[in-house]
């Protein structure tokens, strides 16, 4: 019996290890030009990056609700509501490829509400429009856009998962939201500029202040596959704890449990 109870429990223990691993390591790759993340958890002031230094100030006291993971950064356009980073080499783009995911929560759709932005003037913009009722990604000042056709209208008060990206390959700029279909249309060239990067305005009017919640916010310098756009959709705490456990330690564990089997067995047989 020993020698088959070995077999059975070391394939066991190897398909753990290898599904244990598999699971950190996509959560990793996911970290490979991950240039900004900001959870969101914190219940004012500052909102740390936790992949870099890009904190984000907090103007006119952002507060704190109930996130899609943890806690969510609450933003009321009354009270002119917003975060912000001045310009730097980060989050600029220029013509390149770059992917950014958030977790958006609408209170109110009565305006345009600003989601994310660098600047005035901007070089590219995420925001939920009313003249569409759909959420719109922008560059070069509006020169470009693409609406969130194929998803439709936002409702009020749920959560919805906005990726959008710029495809230097193809010339596009897209969106896509909760894993759905991808709306794509032809870009013009982006050009990097000076201005601040900004989490619940645009920095240009006074009336497109977010109103509703923000949360685990993401920035990319690479595209993201269709299989990691699903795999954060699907499992949005995945970078909660991506810390890699090496096979052969979990394999080591197996193997001294073997030896324990086979030791107390050996030991039974001997006392009998």
């Amino acid at each position: 019996m020993y020698p088959r109870d070995c077999k059975s429990l070391t394939r066991v223990l190897v398909v753990l290890s290898v599904l244990a691993w598999a699971d950190s390591a996509y959560a990793l790759m996911l970290t490979d030009n991950l240039i900004a993340y900001w959870t969101m958890d914190e219940a004012g002031g500052t909102r740390f990056d936790s992949a870099g230094s890009n904190h984000l100030m907090d103007n006119n006291t952002v507060t704190q609700a109930i996130g899609k993971m943890n806690f969510a950064g609450q933003f009321t356009s009354a009270n002119n509501e917003y975060l912000s980073l001045a310009d730097n080499a980060d989050l600029s783009t220029g013509d390149i490829d770059f992917t950014c995911s958030v977790w958006v929560y609408l209170d109110k759709k009565d305006v345009f509400k600003s989601i994310l932005s660098k600047g005035q003037l901007y070089e590219y913009l995420l925001e939920y429009t009313p003249d569409n009722d759909q959420f719109r990604f922008a560059i070069e000042n509006g020169s470009a856009a693409v609406l969130a056709n194929s998803f439709g209208v936002p409702a009020i008060d749920t959560w919805n998962f906005v990726v959008f990206w710029h495809d230097v390959t193809t010339n596009t700029i897209n969106i896509q939201v909760n894993d759905g279909a991808v709306d794509s249309n032809a870009d013009t060239t982006i050009i990097e500029n000076a201005n601040p990067f900004y989490m619940g305005w645009a920095g240009v009017m006074p009336d497109n202040h977010m109103d509703g919640r923000i949360d685990e916010v993401r920035f990319w310098k690479r595209l993201l596959s269709a299989e990691e756009r699903t795999g954060l959709y699907k499992e949005p705490d995945l970078f909660q704890n991506f810390v890699i456990p090496e096979p052969s330690v979990v394999l080591l564990f197996g193997a001294s449990l073997l030896g324990f089997i086979g030791w107390r067995r050996s030991s039974l047989s001997s006392n009998s």
